[in-house]
């Protein structure tokens, strides 16, 4: 597993965030997300400019032993679409 975040521009607490995630690689044995972190103004708006950028390498394991194993083919199905060209 890894997970690394960029920050760009600063957001306060009280700050509406929205997270677009998008699948960016489908390997053999894990799953890369990447995600995009904006501002929602008070009227609902989204703005342009991101405040972050992140990406997750999620690895598929056996449960009882954490040994990898391939992505199964119903999840691989499901995410094949999602994946950023």
């Amino acid at each position: 597993m890894h997970l690394e975040c960029d920050f760009r521009r600063v957001a306060q607490l009280d700050d509406l965030l929205e997270v677009s995630v998008y699948v960016g690689k489908l390997g053999r044995t894990s799953v890369r997300l990447n995600f995009e972190v904006r501002r929602k103004t008070d009227d609902g708006a989204v703005e342009e400019k991101l405040i972050a950028t992140a990406h997750f390498v999620l690895v598929v394991v056996r449960r009882n032993t954490l040994e990898p194993i391939p992505v199964p083919e119903k999840l691989r199905r499901a995410l094949e679409s999602y994946v950023e060209q």
